[in-house]
């Protein structure tokens, strides 16, 4: 057997020169084992300190920037702006909510399928919140965008039009959210990352759109120590992280 092949070669034994090795002996060998072959055991386990990093997280994004929320109530256009960490989506389910729950009708819109499939689950407890991705609103206004001009802003279809992730959009695409917040006369919030901006330009939001820009300055995502690490790759507005410290790299 291979253990059987490592003991004797742990033996004493003579060397091709003619003199004796010592072996390790038995102590030598149980280190060995020890060292090689026990099991690893974690003294904290680390979901323990995950969790309680996730914990600090959350009390924070409920001081910091929930109160953003309340300030842009009264604003018809905002862009909310903020890196990867800054809790966008987690504001744009909150407004969403918020509206939902004094009765307005929202529309939330994204590019991406699998983040509207998870707002649809979170926002499952508000019929009056509709999750779209933009081809599914781009189907429906095909549809609807002519009989919504011809009826009152009364009927309109949505108060508030929330677009999370904005710059994965087109710049054409504009054009057709333009379109549905004027006939909807809904307030508009825009949330984007003009870090990973690759079809559009914050300037040009805001420009385009009328947009009064609020920028999200805090990472509530990570630990100091990954935004550390990683500060030197990051190129949008200035952001500071105010996680917990975190754990040092082995």
């Amino acid at each position: 057997a291979f253990g059987d092949w490592i003991r004797k070669r742990l033996e004493p034994h003579p060397t091709a020169g003619g003199c004796a090795e010592s072996g390790p002996g038995h102590n030598g060998i149980a280190l060995l084992e020890k060292l090689i072959a026990d099991p690893v055991r974690l003294r904290v386990p680390i979901a323990r300190e995950i969790n309680g990093d996730l914990d600090t997280l959350d009390q924070l994004l409920t001081g910091a920037q929930l109160a953003l929320v309340s300030i842009i109530e009264t604003v018809g256009r905002a862009l909310l702006e903020g890196g990867a960490g800054t809790g966008k989506t987690v504001l744009a389910t909150e407004m969403a909510a918020r509206c939902a729950e004094v009765g307005e009708s929202v529309l939330y819109c994204c590019r991406s399928v699998p983040l509207a499939r998870e707002m649809a689950r979170r926002m499952s407890g508000f019929p009056s919140v509709h999750v779209k991705t933009f081809r599914e609103l781009t189907d429906f206004w095909s549809v609807m965008k002519f009989s919504c001009r011809r009826e009152s802003t009364g009927n309109r279809l949505w108060d508030i039009i929330i677009i999370d992730e904005a710059q994965d959009f087109m710049r054409e695409w504009w054009d057709c959210i333009e379109d549905v917040a004027e006939c909807s006369n809904a307030r508009l919030r825009v949330l984007a990352d003009s870090n990973q901006a690759v079809y559009c330009l914050r300037d040009d939001l805001e420009t385009r759109l009328g947009l009064q820009r609020f920028p999200l300055s805090l990472n509530l995502r990570n630990t100091k120590r990954i935004a550390r690490a990683t500060e030197s790759l990051y190129r949008g507005p200035f952001v500071f992280s105010c996680g917990p410290e975190g754990i040092a790299p082995c």
